[in-house]
């Protein structure tokens, strides 16, 4: 199982620019994680709730959509690596920017605009993977890179939750919300030096052109799933720091360490399969399968025992994570270099603001009525999701190559 594992893994270090692309989403990713994890914590202790901090996170995700199209456009220009190393540095700063004592206006305008900078991350990093590998090895590669991205989050977990305890032992004479902002800081200027691991990275593709605005009913139908899972996802991801605080009262380092050991797993899990037989699987049934797990494990959440939620919510992660590199090989499933790009645009586009209405929404109604009100029906809504995913031939979704859009005629038709 060694030997064939490092078969599998060994062509894909061989491609130019991979370890630079790796080294790339393990400092954002770890940095972005860090300020992700704290930051709901510093809303909580300048006495914010789950409804303003819905809002702050809905106004991040609808920035990432209103710069989604425009990223692709700037792309096309200036090519995709230098956009994307203007994003990451962009979204660094506007990051660190948010923590200043501002009011909530400015703030949500603030966090617009780092999501602005931010979609350039989502739009281009998996058209950038596309391209440093042939169509044979581009599922183990997704699974890869998502397993370096969730490692790379163990540390935010980590980090974030022991950071305060660490800055309270060493520098006692800084507040609670000081220590915070600290590390807050440190984790914005990460995100920024991920900018400098891409400018001498190279693909071997041409950049991308515009998508046209009649795709064909596959890709209209898949990017439109997508984006419902978006929703459906982002009534968990914003908040689940905060309901093991408020449900369980554990402390932040707790739940740091909790955290740690559900990214190490998934991680682990995403690299295994990254590397093994199970990246051969049609992306579609392992999608369907990461459905149904994200649907039993929020039905999970709503315990009353601690110990019960916290292997739901791994589960949850688990599932979550195995469904993104799924969709992202089912959309990019033989597209054209030319149009990748494009592809990831409308998806970061549809799916983007699709979370900007689920945070706040969401946000509400944890605030309103509770988790073990709302959980069971965001876990319906799931279980429908699956039963209609299910109903759907596998033929549509993952055609075969007599089949494959590998021309704009075909999966664009003018």
């Amino acid at each position: 199982m060694i030997r064939t594992n490092a078969l599998r893994i060994s062509p894909l270090l061989g491609q130019p620019g991979f370890l630079r692309l790796a080294l790339a989403v393990v400092l954002f990713n770890a940095g972005y994680s860090i300020y992700i994890f704290l930051f709901n914590f510093f809303l909580e202790s300048q006495q914010q709730h789950e409804s303003r901090m819905g809002a702050l996170t809905g106004a991040m995700v609808l920035g990432g959509a209103l710069g989604a199209l425009p990223v692709g456009r700037l792309a096309n220009r200036l090519g995709s690596v230098r956009t994307l190393a203007m994003s990451l540095a962009g979204a660094g700063i506007l990051l660190g920017l948010r923590l200043l004592p501002v009011g909530f206006l400015l703030q949500w305008l603030l966090a617009a605009a780092s999501g602005v900078f931010l979609a350039g991350w989502t739009v281009l990093i998996f058209p950038l993977i596309a391209g440093l590998v042939p169509q044979d090895r581009r599922d183990g590669a997704f699974q890869i890179f998502y397993g370096l991205a969730t490692g790379a989050g163990c540390l935010g977990a980590i980090v974030g939750g022991n950071f305060p305890s660490l800055c309270a032992r060493f520098l006692p004479m800084l507040l609670l919300t000081n220590r915070e902002r600290l590390g807050l800081l440190a984790a914005a200027a990460l995100v920024c030096l991920s900018a400098f691991s891409l400018p001498r990275m190279q693909t071997a593709e041409p950049e991308t052109a515009l998508l046209p605005l009649r795709p064909s009913r596959r890709l209209t139908g898949l990017l439109t799933l997508s984006a419902w899972w978006a929703f459906l996802l982002g009534a968990i991801n914003p908040f689940s720091g905060i309901y093991f605080l408020n449900q369980f009262h554990m402390q932040v380092s707790a739940i740091g360490w909790y955290f740690f050991v559900v990214q190490a797993v998934v991680a682990l899990g995403l690299l295994a399969a990254g590397a093994s037989r199970l990246s051969s699987l049609p992306a579609w049934k392992l999608f369907l399968g990461a459905q149904l797990l994200v649907a039993l494990s929020i039905l999970g959440l709503g315990t009353r025992l601690l110990w019960f939620a916290q292997a739901a919510y791994l589960l949850f992660m688990l599932a979550q994570q195995f469904s993104q590199p799924a969709m992202q090989s089912l959309l990019l499933h033989r597209a054209s270099q030319t149009v990748r790009n494009s592809i990831a645009g409308w998806n970061t586009l549809f799916a983007t603001l699709a979370q900007s209405i689920s945070a706040p929404v969401f946000g509400l109604l944890w605030a309103h009525w509770g988790y073990s009100a709302v959980l069971p029906l965001l876990a319906l809504l799931t279980f429908l999701t699956t039963a209609a995913v299910a109903a759907i031939p596998m033929s549509w979704a993952h055609p075969s190559p007599d089949h494959a859009p590998n021309r704009i005629s075909e999966e664009y038709p003018q």
